[in-house]
């Protein structure tokens, strides 16, 4: 086992406690980190898919550090759709992609714009098999034998990267991110249909100016769950249009308003300078670090509501209205009550129009992580 993944292990513990092993939880994502950008997320309704599949030992000329943690053979029976972000060597694997049809377990393909060719001339894939859609164009499917009580909308998302897979080809296909809603069908015991949301940004660069991500969150979130990569971004003069590092990685899980995130795109091929160990330690730290920020807002945010129940108070008291040690929460009709009362509800509002405190976990390849469940 590599000293990243005992790190990542490490630190998933203190980043978040909900890996697990155990699918006992029916209204949770799973997803199982298979390494690189390849993920198996399996949703409550029994939808299954599995994202930029790379099951080989080199991505062009870049040897694999760790091995996948599944094969082929290890997937589940049926892989609903197989999500292809874009056409780089380290996402778009040649051999893995013939497995997958060769094991035909995969039901369908989604794929960016000018892909479809691909799939069909270069690894046989079944044109009805593919599912090519443009920036913010979705699709809706459901299971072999559902019956419609289950459904699932895939949205082809915008991303900050580009495509090329020779020297002549550069940007003729698209790139993007995916995000994924399933809806199954009602359980007894509740009295409405959950959809679950899933956002898998493959390759990105954070734009320094545009706000690509927050029209993500707007347009398609929150999710529930979100892989985003975090590796693969030194030097920053050269990566940085393309790969986000650790820190731009947590603005993108806030800018889509995930509710916790995986990161991926790290520790299985050396693609750039940084060490291999470096990613998941400044992840953590970042995280840390935002986090004690948002709690300090909040900690300001209430003690300014305080204070304005003790000015309130004070009021009170000098106008004659109660006196020194009467309850001024009993004197709802006075004008000083209501004063604190609109100040407690002002601090509430505030600390509501925080930031949620990031949830971003770094695992080890091969662990399974299960996202909180939905609120009965």
């Amino acid at each position: 086992m590599s000293s990243t993944v005992k790190e990542s292990r490490q630190s998933s513990s203190l980043a978040h406690n909900g890996i697990q092993d155990d699918a006992g939880t029916s209204d949770s994502i799973h997803l199982t980190w298979i390494g690189h950008s390849t993920t198996l997320v399996e949703f409550p309704g029994d939808f299954t898919i599995l994202t930029d599949p790379h099951f080989s030992n080199y991505a062009g000329p870049m040897k694999r550090n760790v091995p996948p943690s599944l094969s082929v053979d290890d997937l589940p029976g049926l892989v609903d759709v197989v999500l292809i972000s874009h056409d780089h060597y380290d996402h778009l694997d040649y051999w893995s992609i013939l497995q997958l049809v060769d094991s035909n377990k995969v039901q369908y393909w989604a794929v960016p714009l000018g892909l479809k060719d691909w799939l069909m001339n270069q690894a046989g894939v079944c044109p009805e098999k593919i599912i090519e859609l443009e920036w913010w164009e979705g699709e809706t499917t459901s299971p072999p034998s559902d019956c419609e009580k289950n459904e699932m909308i895939i949205t082809c998302a915008p991303a900050q990267h580009w495509c090329s897979r020779t020297p002549f080809d550069r940007n003729k296909r698209l790139w993007c991110s995916w995000a994924v809603h399933t809806t199954p069908s009602k359980h007894p015991s509740r009295t409405k249909r959950n959809t679950h949301s899933f956002y898998f940004a493959g390759d990105t660069g954070l734009p320094s100016e545009f706000p690509l991500h927050r029209q993500i969150g707007d347009r398609l979130g929150p999710f529930d769950l979100a892989a985003i990569p975090i590796g693969a971004y030194e030097p920053r003069w050269f990566m940085r249009e393309a790969h986000c590092n650790p820190a731009e990685a947590v603005k993108i899980h806030q800018a889509i308003r995930a509710r916790q995130s995986v990161a991926i795109h790290y520790d299985t091929f050396d693609l750039a300078d940084e060490p291999r160990e470096e990613p998941p330690q400044l992840l953590l730290e970042e995280v840390g670090r935002v986090n004690e920020s948002i709690l300090r807002m909040a900690a300001e945010v209430v003690a300014a509501a305080e204070e304005v129940k003790m000015v309130a108070e004070l009021e009170a008291v000098s106008c004659g209205s109660v006196g020194v040690g009467d309850n001024v929460d009993t004197l709802s009709t006075s004008p000083s009550a209501l004063d604190e009362v609109v100040g407690a509800e002002i601090g509430e509002n505030l600390v509501e129009m925080l930031p949620s405190l990031v949830d971003f976990a770094a695992i080890g390849q091969g662990q399974r992580f299960r996202s909180m469940p939905k609120p009965v």
